[in-house]
């Protein structure tokens, strides 16, 4: 009886663990399999998206530096053209700076010979007044002073030719 009773015991516990396992699959595996496959899939999905967005990021990242790179193209070819365009106004400035000091240069030149004529006209009364006033005094005698300063001015004009 005793084998009976194990034997019994033994079945029956072999048939509680049976219906205990189904049981448990039924309740217990299925769902946390499930719930693990969720899990693994959401992190799949998750390597996934992250890599799309790091492809993404370098795409952008090489974008960026190639507009960057345009940038720095545009900015050298502005500076280039602003120097070029200061070094010709700079020209510009200089050669009209020369010619406005050449014209000064001629129009001082001009006042210079204008003054030079007027002092050696000054002059040549003074002379002539001056040889006058000598010859009137060494003569002391009563000459016409008009027919005198034509001939002054007749001698110094033969004597500046000269």
């Amino acid at each position: 009886m005793i084998e009976n009773i194990n034997k019994f015991q033994f079945i029956m516990e072999v048939l509680n663990l049976i219906i205990l396992f189904v049981v448990l699959r039924k309740l217990l595996f299925k769902p946390v399999t499930e719930f693990m496959e969720k899990r693994t899939n959401a992190i799949k999905a998750s390597i996934d998206d992250a890599e799309a967005q790091k492809t993404a990021a370098y795409a952008l990242k090489a974008q960026y530096e190639q507009q960057l790179s345009e940038a720095k193209g545009t900015m050298e070819n502005m500076i280039d053209e602003a120097t070029a365009k200061a070094n010709r106004r700079s020209e510009q400035i200089i050669a009209a700076a020369q010619e406005e000091a050449g014209v000064l240069l001629a129009n001082a030149r001009v006042e210079i010979e204008r003054e030079r004529q007027k002092m050696l006209r000054e002059i040549r009364v003074q002379v002539v007044e001056l040889a006058i006033g000598a010859a009137s005094k060494v003569v002391e005698s009563n000459m016409d002073t008009g027919s005198n300063k034509v001939i002054v001015d007749k001698f110094l004009d033969e004597a500046g030719a000269a």
